[in-house]
């Protein structure tokens, strides 16, 4: 159900893929509405990946992450990759410390980086490599030439 009080996050078509950007503030019902709305432009659209970019969020607690996270497990459940970009050092510190869950999140520094990781198909990569494919280019080749 839509309440016209609660601030909606754009969804916004790029690249083939889906970019949400999150409010610097996180009111009551944001994350709930924020589920519901890109669970059905998921689902209306063939996508490649989705996007999240927390860069403006200065907060979060442990019950905004699990609901993020709950979101995020839905969505990819839909057939997209998705990927977390954004993260501020203060709120991953702040998660880190409450003892956040960050298990299988896949994150990058920005949403030209998350995109490039969404939508580059590696040369040379053989079945079971998809840790390598999550991997910017600079970083797959500095972590090749090491072997």
């Amino acid at each position: 159900m839509f309440d016209s009080s609660i601030p909606r996050v754009p969804l916004q078509r790029t690249q083939g893929c889906l970019l949400g950007t999150l409010p610097r503030e996180l009111v009551p019902g944001t994350l709930e509405q924020f589920e519901l709305d890109l669970l059905a432009k998921v689902r209306q659209s063939a996508l490649a990946g989705v996007v999240i970019d927390l860069s403006a969020l200065e907060l979060m607690d442990l019950t905004e992450f699990a609901k993020l996270r709950r979101s995020l497990r839905m969505t990819g459940m839909l057939g997209p990759k998705v990927i977390v970009v954004g993260l501020r050092p203060g709120v991953v510190a702040g998660l880190v410390a409450l003892g956040a869950d960050a298990a299988g999140l896949r994150t990058a520094l920005n949403v030209e980086l998350g995109l490039e990781a969404l939508l580059q198909k590696p040369a040379g990569t053989t079945a079971g490599s998809d840790e390598s494919a999550s991997l910017p280019d600079v970083l797959r080749r500095a972590l090749a030439g090491a072997r």
